[in-house]
């Protein structure tokens, strides 16, 4: 592969720049499915919302793996603006759950419904039978929605365009749902990161401008903590499973 140079490397797939477009190149084992799938949901997002979302191009193969090419936006992650300008740390925490706020103003009507994730993934934590089977039936409980979920939304994901335009990436995981949820899921991808007190501003913030209760977003925690388990490191799942206090 001859790309202009390596943006990411993760276990499962590398990520390129070349030129105009980013290629996302798959590992041979990984889920076609969940290729597709990820290619889909982006498409559904472009199509169906005002978000600005940099454009899918192709689906495709490279030298025989799988990949998906999106165009390429020119500016920096919010992630990398807050490491370089940590005087402004308030004023991107404000953009973020902005725009947190403004994708979950948004119907998803085609999308997996997260109930299902949740539950496919509660069954696979390494946690007990009788924790599986009490998150479950909390699961249940839970009124099933149709707003549009990230599902992964973290500073990472959001690029700020050189013209200072927020753009969000990685659609791999979006899908319908209550919005607690992914604001749960976005508050503990902040506790995995050690920042208590950025999950607590994000929270506040979020809450606020979504209309959302905080007492909504803590109670789904323990479901969320067992579901994000099985898909971060040993260490980190470790983290999680013992927030699960039920």
């Amino acid at each position: 592969m001859n790309f202009d140079r390596i943006i990411a490397v993760r276990n499962d797939k590398t990520v390129y720049r070349d030129s105009g477009r980013v290629i996302k190149v798959f590992s041979d084992d990984y889920s076609r499915t969940h290729i597709l799938t990820e290619a889909l949901n982006q498409t559904r997002a472009e199509e169906t919302t005002r978000l600005n979302i940099p454009r899918l191009l192709r689906v495709g193969t490279v030298e025989g793996k799988w990949c998906i090419e999106r165009e390429y936006v020119e500016g920096m992650p919010l992630s990398l603006l807050i490491q370089k300008h940590k005087e402004n740390a308030d004023v991107y925490m404000d953009l973020f759950t902005d725009l947190h706020a403004s994708l979950v103003c948004n119907e998803a009507t085609f999308f997996t419904p997260l109930h299902d994730i949740l539950a496919q993934r509660i069954k696979a934590a390494d946690i007990t039978p009788g924790q599986k089977e009490k998150l479950l039936l909390l699961l249940a409980s839970a009124p099933q929605e149709s707003t549009l979920c990230h599902g992964d939304f973290r500073f990472s994901n959001v690029i700020i365009s050189d013209e200072g335009k927020a753009y969000i990436l990685d659609w791999a995981h979006a899908c319908k749902g209550d919005c607690a949820f992914d604001a749960a899921d976005a508050y503990l991808t902040f506790i995995l990161d050690g920042e208590e007190e950025t999950a607590e501003k994000y929270l506040d913030l979020f809450c606020s401008k979504a209309s959302v209760s905080k007492d909504s977003v803590r109670e789904k925690l323990p479901i969320v903590a067992a579901a994000k388990s099985v898909k971060v490191t040993k260490e980190k799942s470790r983290q999680l499973i013992n927030m699960i206090k039920i």
